[in-house]
């Protein structure tokens, strides 16, 4: 010890613990940042199978409003008297499917 009742070792010990201290600091930060990271991964998943399931909805929902129509027995409907009462509505749903299938195809969603 010096005069001044001070072990010299401690100055030294403390620039230790300091340089310890911001070296935890860094360490929590990056892995705060690799969580963020793992996050934001598992969310670009999430997005991509939910665009796929909403184009598959919402080519499915396309040939359900088409059969619900067709299928409500109105009994005052134009087309009924058509020879082609059945097959139109059938390529109407085939047609739009179709169509909406190829939009979503080609914007990459399925």
């Amino acid at each position: 010890m010096d005069r001044a009742g001070v072990d010299p070792l401690l100055p030294g010990l403390l620039d230790h613990l300091l340089r310890l201290i911001d070296q935890i600091d860094t360490q929590r930060e990056l892995m705060g940042n690799v969580v963020d990271a793992s996050l934001a991964i598992g969310a670009n998943r999430m997005n991509e199978v939910m665009k796929k399931m909403t184009s598959w909805g919402a080519i499915l929902i396309v040939a359900t409003l088409i059969a619900g129509i067709y299928g409500m027995n109105f009994k005052n409907m134009p087309e009924l008297g058509w020879h082609t009462a059945t097959s139109a509505p059938s390529a109407r749903m085939l047609l739009t499917t179709g169509g909406l299938y190829v939009y979503f195809k080609r914007k990459s969603w399925l």
